[in-house]
């Protein structure tokens, strides 16, 4: 499954917490011969400031404190990938987090994010089919194959009667 960790951290804690651990690994994401060295997809936050607020200082005050060192260091513990390019929060990955202990979590941090691209109308459509696909073959001991079919015959319908509409 390719995923960034956010979303599956969660999970793979509570399946370690339930005495279920799963066995698995990292391994960076694949490429494409056109884009060695990328991969796909970004998880953007964004901090804004209204240009006629009255606490424009303040609010600077607090994106910089949000975005420091030792803020990343802290979210890149409990397994938050951060934006900062610096190697102690990316070495601090995932430190606080048993079900992550002994894992290559330095997988993540060997690709670069490739140019942003827009989404298809229809993604969320399928990443929601995929997430249900993956959940039926993690929880529900369904068969890899069979749960990404049934995945694919499921966005394909809706993705139809989407463009029916």
């Amino acid at each position: 499954m390719v995923d960034r960790g956010t979303g599956l951290v969660p999970m793979l804690q509570d399946l370690e917490q339930s005495q279920k651990p799963l066995h698995w690994d990292l391994a960076s994401s694949p490429n494409f011969p056109e884009a060695l060295g990328t991969e796909a997809g970004l998880d953007i936050h964004l901090f804004e400031m209204y240009s006629k607020g009255k606490h424009q200082e303040d609010a600077f005050k607090v994106i910089d404190y949000v975005t420091s060192k030792d803020v990343g260091l802290l979210a890149s513990q409990g397994g938050r990938v951060s934006a900062l390019t610096d190697k102690d929060i990316q070495k601090a990955y995932g430190t606080e987090l048993p079900a992550l202990k002994g894992k290559h979590v330095e997988a993540i941090f060997k690709v670069k994010p490739a140019k942003l691209q827009y989404p298809s109308e229809y993604n969320s459509i399928v990443d929601a089919k995929l997430l249900a696909a993956f959940k039926s073959f993690m929880l529900d001991s369904q068969d890899l194959n069979t749960a990404l079919r049934t995945a694919q015959e499921a966005a394909d319908k809706e993705i139809a009667e989407k463009k029916a509409q």
